[in-house]
């Protein structure tokens, strides 16, 4: 799966999105990102191991793009629609997440990082819920690309939330990665882009 440019998408969208205006009202269900597959939510990491559970939930600044989720190493976490979470198995000890959306932004001028990045450490047993959002700013403000930002920190209710709406999905880590090898230059490049923004000082 090559990942496709804006341009490229917004003429493949635009028969599809009028063939689904008329089922709308018909069917609410998240829809799947490739390489991903509904299961049964995981609850508990295995022993000696903790668990990383990735939860989008719906904005109203959602796009036909999802977000591509990986390791320090560049290797395929998971695809992120809205509305959908799903669980990853890692070690004990730290590690860093990048999120970016599946579109190829670097021929836009757009301004703005599409790398979003999380550093945690875990401890065996630990079970950590990410959230995977798009910005949203006043008055309905939406970027014209779905980027993506973690977040350990909700409001009262709102990771429970989250949840109950959140369809539960499962990685096909080799479908998943063989699609990330089909396009090396740019997962490398997000990669570059997403470890300066890690080493940048934090902002006041």
């Amino acid at each position: 799966m090559m990942i496709k440019t804006p341009q490229a998408l917004l003429f493949s969208f635009l028969p599809f999105s009028l063939a689904m205006a008329g089922l709308a009202t018909t069917s609410c269900a998240p829809a799947l990102a490739p390489a991903m597959t509904a299961a049964p939510a995981v609850e508990r990491a295995p022993e000696g191991a903790a668990l990383v559970v990735f939860v989008r939930p719906g904005s109203a600044c959602d796009t036909a793009d999802h977000a591509v989720i990986v390791d320090e190493q560049g290797a395929f976490v998971g695809n992120a629609a809205p509305r959908s979470q799903f669980a990853a198995v890692v070690t004990p000890g730290e590690h860093v997440f990048f999120a970016w959306p599946s579109l190829d932004l670097r021929s836009q001028k757009t301004g703005w990082d599409p790398v979003g990045v999380i550093r945690m450490k875990v401890a065996p047993g630990d079970v950590v819920r990410i959230g995977v959002q798009v910005p949203e700013f006043s008055k309905l403000h939406c970027n014209r690309y779905a980027t993506f930002i973690f977040t350990t920190r909700f409001a009262e209710g709102e990771l429970d939330a989250w949840l109950a709406d959140a369809r539960p999905m499962v990685a096909d880590k080799g479908a998943g990665q063989r699609a990330l090898d089909a396009e090396p230059e740019v997962v490398q490049a997000h990669l570059q882009e997403g470890r300066r923004r890690l080493a940048a000082p934090p902002t006041r």
